[in-house]
């Protein structure tokens, strides 16, 4: 069975199951995520994934996985119980790529 090409899906956090229960918000985050079939000709890839993997005995397909980011907003206890609210960088993937 064939899978997708590389494609973003989604991936629903939990800040409290993923063991950072200081956050007191949002509780949950779509953080995306990126997976599916990169295949050796597939277009996007860079110039030095084509001609490496072109190059090599065994030829492996390329890695899916995220090219752009978005921040987060999070309102957050500090460890001295002082409330912040912080963006963070990185945190939502919003595209996906081989490489």
């Amino acid at each position: 069975m064939n899978e997708p090409s590389c494609c973003l899906y989604s991936l629903v956090v939990d800040f409290e199951a993923a063991g950072w229960d200081f956050v007191i918000a949002p509780k949950l985050y779509d953080a995306h995520m990126c997976s599916g079939e990169c295949r050796l000709h597939h277009v996007g890839r860079s110039a030095h994934s084509k001609i490496t993997s072109s190059t090599t005995k065994n030829a492996v397909s390329g890695c899916c996985h995220p090219t752009e980011y978005d921040p987060i907003t999070l309102v957050y206890m500090t460890q001295e119980k002082e409330l912040k609210i912080r963006e963070v960088p990185g945190m939502i993937a919003r595209r996906c790529a081989c490489a």
